[in-house]
């Protein structure tokens, strides 16, 4: 039997979803490398300076709570669009489509913003 490519078995999840969002590409990726729950055992919540407010007159600073995710993003070249390739000076316009996002069988981005697949 042949070994499937991550690709393949990507593409095979977010078929049985219809269309699936980044993320939970992302954590299908992550907890089928890493183990199941590996993704969501490393989010956190986070004080950081973002989206704070800051008294200028006392100069108290409210820190802002938000998750993050050491995982996030971890495959997103993967996830390369053609339109970022095609922009005047970024990295001389020589990068390529993601492997996610090339071949006969592919995701495509929908106008939600979620992925489905696509076969030939």
């Amino acid at each position: 039997m042949k070994k499937l490519t991550i690709k393949e078995q990507v593409l095979r999840f977010v078929e049985t979803k219809s269309t699936a969002r980044f993320t939970d590409i992302q954590r299908f990726i992550v907890d089928l490398k890493y183990g199941k729950g590996t993704y969501d055992s490393a989010a956190r919540s986070e004080e950081v300076l973002r989206e704070s407010k800051i008294n200028y007159e006392t100069g108290e600073i409210t820190y802002t709570k938000v998750k993050t995710n050491p995982w996030r993003g971890h495959f997103s070249g993967a996830f390369t669009s053609a339109s970022k390739s095609k922009r005047v000076g970024y990295f001389g316009g020589s990068r390529k489509i993601g492997y996610f996002l090339s071949g006969d069988n592919r995701l495509e981005k929908n106008q939600k913003g979620e992925y489905y697949t696509v076969r030939k």
